[in-house]
């Protein structure tokens, strides 16, 4: 191949490409014409068109391939990705989750979202402050006390005459600190086993609890939510509440032998 020009300049590279076409990757300074076996300038500038075009496919494919690797760096250090709209208890209130669900102000502060679907009941509390949540859920005489702060715990009371005794105490799970794939498969062997999970406040920004409780139970259920935020401000939902579901000592985790609810003035989950 021979390349010749009618004026000095210079060719940064003059290699033959699969077709034969020279390719040419910077324009020669202070000449007419370039031509090479015969090709007109017109050919030359379709070589550093395809010159171009090649590098912006190989720019183009970098980062791609970046792309791909920072989503692989992201679930290596543990971070879940969803495919789905179901609500991840992972304590971020995401709008696509939650939406079509009732929302309520916490008589104290916060907001309370409220989503059924099917037989299960989802609550969210959030407020603006580092915090723990309780859930109380009535039911044929029995009061289940679902507590979530940097683990998970349930307290059961059942009635006798006038004041309500404790016949369980709370027993501490799911510490986690992190929401990936086994946390969700141990939040849903929490689930199966105990009719409820939630996030921890290991969770998110540590000040919102998402629960999800089963309903399939044919009998009326009554619910109430605290949401504690530190040091020790109480706010809660229905606003009406007046009984020990506020009782600071209760709501700190501690299980006293007796206490006095009324779930007459609870909210009707179904």
């Amino acid at each position: 191949m021979e390349i010749s020009k009618s004026q000095p300049g210079e060719i940064i590279e003059n290699r033959v490409n699969n077709d034969g076409i020279p390719m040419i990757l910077s324009k020669p300074k202070d000449r007419d014409e370039v031509t090479a076996n015969g090709v007109t300038l017109l050919r030359v500038k379709r070589s550093k068109e395809l010159y171009n075009h090649n590098t912006e496919i190989i720019e183009s494919n970098m980062r791609v391939s970046a792309y791909i690797i920072f989503i692989g760096i992201l679930l290596t250090a543990g971070a879940f990705v969803s495919t789905d709209n179901s609500i991840q208890l992972d304590g971020i209130l995401n709008d696509n989750e939650w939406k079509n669900a009732k929302e309520y102000r916490l008589s104290g502060g916060g907001k309370l979202l409220i989503k059924k679907e099917n037989k299960e009941l989802y609550i969210a509390m959030a407020g603006d402050k580092q915090a723990w949540a309780h859930v109380y859920l009535y039911s044929l005489d029995t009061i289940r006390v679902m507590h979530a702060s940097a683990a998970l715990g349930e307290a059961k009371y059942i009635r006798q005459n006038d004041l309500w005794r404790s016949i369980e105490t709370f027993q501490w799970a799911l510490r986690e600190k992190e929401y990936n794939d086994e946390l969700v498969r141990k939040q849903q062997d929490h689930y199966q086993k105990h009719g409820w999970v939630a996030n921890n406040n290991n969770m998110g920004n540590g000040m919102t609890f998402e629960f999800k409780l089963n309903l399939s139970h044919p009998d009326p259920v009554y619910f109430a939510c605290v949401l504690a935020q530190v040091p020790l401000e109480l706010s809660y939902f229905p606003g009406s509440l007046s009984d020990n579901t506020i009782l600071p000592k209760l709501v700190q985790g501690y299980t006293p032998d007796s206490l006095q609810f009324d779930p007459a003035l609870w909210e009707k989950a179904n």
